[in-house]
């Protein structure tokens, strides 16, 4: 039986499909009409295709581009018309249903303790991202409805996780899309901003008000091991954009005579030294910093060499016209780096734009190789790992892809 109380949004013709295959987000230009169009944000509404069939109720924006996100949900299943008004429990069976797939991938571990415990849509609980860095959780927020309900999710989070505080972030463009306060503050426990964790037996800290996103990169994790598991003892590593030297520690762990970390922002590497230190590796790290680029070409210019490359750059193509460019950027620095590899070494470089995947990766390391005039073997490709999925219908949500070669 329907719900006569939600309002009806009727999508234009040829634009449902998406949605039948479990798309969420329903953006402005879709929309074909409303049966209330002055709707509040944080009404519930029913998505219908353009003859009339109902699709998922979904939580509405009548200000953001991202009009609706859809909840995976019929219509008889919610009594409510607000977001605000859903029950604990619907909340809590999803949030209960990722803990349960992150434990059956061995989450939390001995040697793990920060991993993303809701990664937004992919665990059917859209417009937040939450992870944990030891005892504190960071909630990241990217929807109206859920700044809104982040007390609630700090307290079921402290319940069913087990961490003692929890901060919830909004970044620059969540606010400007969503009209949020941007910034990072503390919902319960201590104001405890640096925050120490574990990630495959090394000790880590994040600064989760200061940090980038929720203070630690914990999608390469899986990656940073791929890229560990082919040091030999007494190899020399270059960590390029290191950040704060995560591909770097690993790498020293794994017994590299030396990692080079490179990166632009001196309090980045001050957290790379402060890394390394904790886990006893600090006489083996050296810190540059530097444009990535730059150091490169002078790398080259010097004729260093390398066993190993990381190279991590940040967001390259935001949108499709950066493309082009970012694919040109890629493609100057995989050459250089493959200029410094020794032969047999290992280039590792990663793309955390949905718009520049694996077979873009691919094609640029292809161009790569002929413009430093060296042979390229590809040893493998990976993205993200388990406790960040995404559903099916969503490619945009796939945004980490890595590709490991060799020189040859």
């Amino acid at each position: 039986m329907r719900n006569p109380s939600l309002p009806r949004v009727r999508l234009h013709p040829r634009r449902a499909m998406p949605f039948w295959c479990g798309h969420a987000w329903v953006l402005s230009g879709a929309i074909a009409s409303s049966s209330e169009p002055d709707l509040a944000p944080g009404h519930l509404v029913l998505v219908e295709d353009d003859q009339g069939r109902a699709i998922s109720v979904g939580v509405f924006h009548p200000d953001a581009q991202l009009r609706v996100r859809l909840l995976d949900v019929a219509e008889e299943e919610v009594s409510v018309t607000h977001a605000d008004a859903l029950p604990a429990h619907f909340w809590l069976d999803r949030l209960r249903v990722a803990l349960d797939c992150r434990r059956r991938h061995g989450l939390p571990s001995r040697e793990t303790t920060g991993y993303r415990v809701i990664n937004g849509e992919g665990d059917r609980i859209p417009g937040l991202i939450v992870d944990r860095l030891g005892d504190t959780a960071v909630l990241h927020v990217t929807a109206a409805f859920q700044w809104a309900a982040a007390p609630r999710w700090a307290q079921w989070i402290r319940e069913e996780v087990g961490v003692r505080h929890c901060w919830v972030t909004v970044d620059a463009l969540a606010a400007a899309r969503e009209g949020l306060p941007e910034g990072t503050q503390l919902l319960c426990g201590d104001a405890t901003e640096a925050v120490t964790f574990l990630e495959g037996g090394l000790r880590f800290r994040a600064d989760v008000a200061q940090g980038q996103k929720t203070g630690f990169f914990l999608d390469q994790r899986d990656n940073r091991a791929r890229f560990a598991a082919r040091i030999q003892p007494g190899e020399r590593v270059l960590d390029a954009y290191a950040y704060t030297g995560a591909f770097a520690l690993y790498a020293l762990r794994a017994g590299a005579a030396e990692a080079v970390a490179v990166d632009s922002s001196a309090s980045a590497l001050e957290g790379a030294r402060a890394h390394a230190a904790d886990n006893g590796l600090d006489s083996r790290l050296t810190s540059v910093q530097a444009k990535v680029e730059h150091y490169l070409r002078s790398c080259v210019d010097r004729g260093e060499r390398f066993d190993h490359v990381s190279l991590d750059p940040p967001k390259l193509a935001a949108g499709d016209t950066a493309v082009d460019g970012a694919l040109r950027k890629l493609r100057h620095l995989c050459a250089d780096a493959l200029r410094l590899l020794a032969p047999g070494g290992q280039l590792f470089v990663s793309s955390c734009s949905h718009r520049l995947g694996v077979e873009e990766l691919v094609r640029t390391l292809r161009e790569a190789s002929g413009s430093a005039r060296v042979g390229l073997t590809v040893e493998g490709t990976s993205g993200h790992p388990p406790d960040h999925p995404w559903p099916a219908a969503m490619g945009e949500m796939r945004y980490l892809s890595a590709l490991q070669a060799r020189r040859l």
